[in-house]
């Protein structure tokens, strides 16, 4: 129901000022009051992922796409499961402490808190450069140009379907 009242990208500006607040205070679980901040700041940044993953994305990119994201999502988070442990022991390892390794970590939800601010429209490509774009334009009620010799087709492509490459680059 979260969604049905609050948008998508106000939902992840919250979810992504939650987890600065709870990066902040984490540092100084030690007293009382920054626990109690920083564990309500992980409620609220977890409160507003469940919403996201469930309700948003499929709203956002439908449902065809969905296993595709969810599977992004989970190697984004095995990744960063993977990586997270590493730097905090590096950091620990070469100042002693862990600060250093909770600002970098705040790096990513401050981008997004940032990028939520400057974007007013998200789509992926699954469909194609010019079937998605097609749906963008009509969507915004403009129109576009695309300058084909900037357009990036790769070596393996062009040696492989030499007269195709540049169409279905573009499909």
């Amino acid at each position: 129901w979260l969604v049905d009242i609050v948008s998508p990208l106000k939902l992840a500006a919250v979810m992504s000022l939650a987890q600065i607040v709870m990066y902040l205070t984490i540092a100084r679980i030690d007293t009382p009051a920054f626990a109690v901040v920083a564990i309500v700041a992980w409620g609220v940044s977890q409160g507003c992922f469940a919403p996201l993953t469930s309700a948003a994305l499929p709203r956002l990119f439908g449902r065809r796409h969905l296993g595709e994201i969810a599977g992004a999502q989970m190697s984004a988070l095995v990744i960063g499961s993977a990586i997270g442990p590493a730097l905090f022991a590096l950091a620990k390892s070469l100042t002693g402490r862990y600060e250093v390794a909770l600002w970098i970590s705040m790096l990513v939800p401050a981008t997004g808190l940032a990028l939520a601010g400057i974007a007013s429209a998200c789509i992926d490509v699954s469909d194609g450069l010019t079937g998605d774009l097609r749906k963008l334009l009509d969507a915004s009620g403009v129109g576009s140009e695309i300058d084909l010799g900037l357009l990036p087709v790769s070596e393996a492509l062009r040696e492989q379907f030499p007269d195709e490459a540049l169409s279905l680059a573009l499909t």
